[in-house]
Parts: structure tokens; C-alpha cells; sequence
């Protein structure tokens, strides 16, 4: 009995190519999730106004003495404009008798490494060396220590919610309205259970009470511009 392996070409291998998969990205979630502005037509140094002192008030301690008196300071916060982009080359051939639609995967590719290095830098970007100005290193703005010891559910909530009340106590215009958690941190955190082996992070679906976290919608991303997970 002759197998297919033994007419050599006469079987010919077919390729699914509607079905090809681009290398994996990891998307634009914070790029997507903070406000977005249109740049000026000119210059590539973006000057934002920052009152690092305010002026004060207090109450008049006598009549006819002087009020309270602070003298307001503000300083610039620069933020440099840059280049995010990516090139590939490809031969002719590749492009005449490759598979139609070739040229849009290899787009496709770039468009995906661009939107992920963006959201890099939104997050970390140093501000130098071609680097867009990210938020973890914009002066001025609160942190906290990570945990000395293996995070546990408890150790987590509390340190996320002590940076919440910190952001809050900076003023009454800055209030924390997003979340943004490293894919990581979100799975860590759906794989936990209590003592009795229940899950901590539950489907939205019954409305669970006194949960760290909610999955409103098990296994989506969350990432570009639809925010299924909270």
C-alpha cells in the first residue's frame, strides 16, 4: 500500500494562508486608556505650566493684621516630541510572486511593533535619547516601595489602595480614575483563592460582594481601547 510521501509531488502541500498568525504583540492599552491630544503644528519641545507651591489662605488672626501670604512657584514641565517608527525591506520578488496580501502582513507586523513601543514609552520612557517622556518617570509624581515580601491578595489591595488615597490627597483636581495592571499582575491575581479554594477575582455575572478584583469578561484583552476587564 503506497502512503501519500510516496507520489512525491503529485500530493502537494496546501498552506492556510488566510489563516497566517502574526508574531504576537502586547497592544496599546495605556497609550489608549490616558488622554490624547493633537500636537501643535510647530516645535519639538511641549512646555506644560506645573504650580509646584500655591498660594495660601488662613484666617485672619486679628482685625487689620495681615492676611496669609505665600508666593505661588511654577515650573515647566518639557516634554520633547519624538519619532516612533520601524522599517522592513523587502525584495520585489517577494512582493510580485509571494502570496496577495503580503505586503499588508508585513504592515500589519509594523503597525503592531509601533503601537506596543508607543505604550512602552507612555509607561517608561525616559525623556532622553530620542525617548518619549513616560509616566513612571514624570518628576514630581507619587510612587510607592513594592512589597519587601511575596505579595499576598491582602498586601496588594493595601498597597493599591494606599497609592489611590495618596493620589487623592494631592488635591481635589487630581482624582485616580484607571487602573492599569501588567498582564502579569492580572493573572497573579485571578489565579488566587480563599481557604475554602473560592476564587478571589469572580465573573461579574451574581453580583459578587467584598472581591479584590472583577472579571467582567473571562479571557478577553482588555487593551485597545475596549476595557472589558476591571
Amino acid at each position: 500500500a503506497v502512503t501519500t510521501t510516496g507520489f512525491a509531488g503529485l500530493v502537494t502541500p496546501q498552506w492556510l494562508l488566510d489563516l497566517a498568525a502574526e508574531p504576537l504583540r502586547s497592544g496599546r492599552p495605556a497609550a489608549n486608556a490616558v488622554q490624547g491630544l493633537g500636537l501643535p503644528a510647530e516645535g519639538m519641545t511641549l512646555n506644560v505650566p506645573r504650580g509646584t507651591t500655591g498660594a495660601s489662605a488662613a484666617a485672619q488672626a486679628t482685625q487689620n493684621t495681615s492676611l496669609s501670604n505665600t508666593d505661588e512657584v511654577w515650573a515647566d514641565l518639557s516634554i520633547p516630541v519624538v519619532t516612533v517608527g520601524g522599517q522592513q525591506d523587502v525584495s520585489r520578488q517577494s512582493l510580485e510572486r509571494g502570496m496577495p496580501g503580503l505586503d499588508a502582513l508585513v504592515y500589519l507586523d509594523l503597525a503592531g511593533a509601533y503601537h506596543a513601543e508607543l505604550d512602552r514609552q507612555v509607561v517608561n520612557g525616559s525623556g532622553a535619547g530620542g525617548e518619549m517622556l513616560g509616566i513612571r518617570l514624570t518628576a514630581g509624581i507619587n510612587t510607592a516601595t513594592a512589597f519587601g515580601a511575596a505579595p499576598t491578595a491582602a498586601t496588594f489591595v493595601s498597597k493599591t489602595a494606599g497609592q489611590i488615597a495618596a493620589v487623592a490627597a494631592a488635591g481635589t483636581k487630581v482624582q485616580p480614575n484607571i487602573w492599569l495592571w501588567h498582564p502579569r499582575r492580572w493573572g497573579w491575581i485571578n489565579s488566587l483563592s480563599d481557604s475554602q479554594g473560592r476564587p478571589l477575582v469572580v465573573p461579574g455575572v451574581g453580583g459578587p460582594m467584598n472581591v479584590p478584583a472583577l472579571n467582567s469578561n473571562p479571557g478577553a484583552y482588555s487593551g485597545d481601547g475596549d476595557q472589558t476587564s476591571t
